[in-house]
């Protein structure tokens, strides 16, 4: 009896029987001696040669075995294969040599708790039968054979891992710094149909768990994210860190079979340093309001969304003045820029008289504009902002004109308070002042400035000194 009897006997059952009871036929028919398989092996990439020769008991192929690679777990893998075969497949069957069984292959849902192929083998042949002829194998409408490395080749997304990165999240009590480390790479035309691992080399002694699964699999991506890894806190100490995606053969660095990355460099950055007096400014400025004690989150701005102003108003010869107003805070480590158009923009900004604003924005709190010479106010989402609002009087309720120092000074405060260094303070002689307006910002001013931009939008102020260290000496 061949082979493709025994099939298709079992299939002409099929009008007879449901498909679990097929699926016990087909099983079993394993078990028979064959006496006329397919006499034709077909060459795959010049990977297989050979013939089939019937035994006593069963099948045993004599064909040139390639290197071995990995296997390949059909399971995880299913929806791939029938992709790979452009659907179709009819089934596929494996003899294994030493246990001197045959296995199978069935796609159709009724056969998948009977299906005995659970594993192709890169040097083992595999007899399979398709609907159709498929060019990119070399196969045609019945049956054929084909080596398992070829199938894998044609089945598994070609991977590369693309980054490795890492961002400084904080100092720890034990002497250690911690980061956050991404993985990042790309798949190929089939979409992996679960999570795969990877494995992240370089750290040995540091992660207790070496292998994670990638945490985001989409469009052609995927990413791997951990959390949280803390290193010797040791200045200038360098981690080469790879990266191996176990998912059988990939391809990284249009290196075909290799599944391990370059190495990319982490090294351990000294936190910078603060002095006490700053801190204890900064945590005034950034997490308190005027006239509440209460302290708040920090608010800030998103690094990939920062502000960017657009001009709702503002005559000739103060647009001049905004012009280096926003240049120098650029400058002095201040994310702001201007947008392209106020479509794209996130912060509209006005600049003129109490009564050109009360014109164009007639619902506004006329007693409350009044006693103001400049005014923001930003809208958060999760502690971080999203937009901002910022309005610069020219003159005075009364009339009379403010000078251009003080329109200057108006706008470096305004914008910066819409950065979410929110507050001001008594008898603070900088930018931040109650009192003050000066043109320049102080030391201090910028020393607030770029500890405001290491801390994250939601921090709180107990934990500010989580990320830095401070020292005692003061700054001036």
């Amino acid at each position: 009896m061949k082979l493709v009897d025994i099939v298709n006997g079992a299939l002409r059952a099929y009008r007879y029987k449901n498909e679990i009871a097929l699926a016990s036929i087909a099983a079993a028919s394993v078990g028979y001696a064959i006496a006329n398989p397919p006499a034709i092996v077909r060459q795959v990439e010049g990977q297989v040669s050979g013939y089939w020769n019937s035994i006593s008991a069963g099948l045993r192929p004599a064909i040139v075995h390639a290197d071995s690679g990995s296997n390949l777990d059909l399971t995880q893998y299913q929806e791939a294969l029938q992709l790979s075969l452009n659907e179709q497949l009819v089934r596929m069957w494996n003899f294994n040599n030493e246990t001197k069984k045959w296995s199978f292959y069935d796609p159709r849902p009724a056969f998948q708790q009977v299906n005995t192929l659970k594993m192709i083998e890169p040097g083992s042949p595999y007899l399979i039968k398709v609907n159709g002829d498929v060019p990119s194998l070399q196969l045609y409408d019945g049956w054929n054979i084909i080596l398992g490395s070829a199938l894998i080749d044609n089945i598994l997304p070609d991977l590369q891992i693309s980054n490795i990165s890492y961002t400084f999240l904080k100092v720890n009590d034990d002497g250690t710094t911690s980061y956050s480390l991404t993985v990042t790479g790309i798949y190929g035309q089939i979409k992996p149909d679960k999570p795969f691992d990877i494995k992240v080399l370089g750290l040995e002694g540091i992660l207790n768990n070496h292998t994670f699964p990638v945490t985001k699999i989409n469009n052609g991506t995927f990413t791997l994210e951990i959390p949280e890894v803390r290193l010797p806190d040791i200045g200038g100490r360098i981690y080469n860190i790879s990266a191996t995606a176990d998912i059988g053969r990939v391809i990284v660095e249009q290196d075909e079979g290799n599944n391990t990355s370059r190495e990319f460099v982490l090294e351990v950055e000294e936190p910078q340093t603060f002095t006490r007096d700053v801190v204890e400014n900064y945590k005034l400025v950034a997490h308190y309001v005027e006239n509440s004690n209460r302290s708040l989150p920090k608010a800030g701005w998103d690094k990939n969304a920062p502000m960017r102003i657009y001009v709702d108003e503002a005559p000739d010869k103060y647009r001049g003045m905004l012009d280096e107003v926003v240049d120098y805070l650029g400058e002095n480590n201040v994310d702001v820029d201007f947008a392209s158009d106020v479509y794209s923009g996130n912060g509209p900004i006005f600049i003129g008289t109490h009564a050109q604003y009360y014109e164009k924005y007639p619902n506004k709190d006329k007693e409350f504009f009044d006693k103001k010479a400049g005014y923001f106010e930003f809208t958060t989402r999760n502690n971080t902002i999203t937009k901002a609002e910022i309005v610069i009087f020219t003159n005075y309720s009364t009339g009379v004109p403010h000078d251009e120092e003080s329109i200057r000074s108006a706008m470096i405060e305004e914008i910066l308070q819409s950065t979410g260094l929110t507050n001001d303070l008594d008898n603070y002689p900088g930018i931040f002042g109650q009192t003050s307006s000066p043109i320049e910002l102080t030391e201090m001013d910028k020393e607030i400035i770029r500890l405001g931009n290491l801390i994250r939008p939601g921090t709180l102020e107990r934990d500010v000194e989580r990320y830095i260290r401070v020292i005692d000496t003061p700054l001036n």
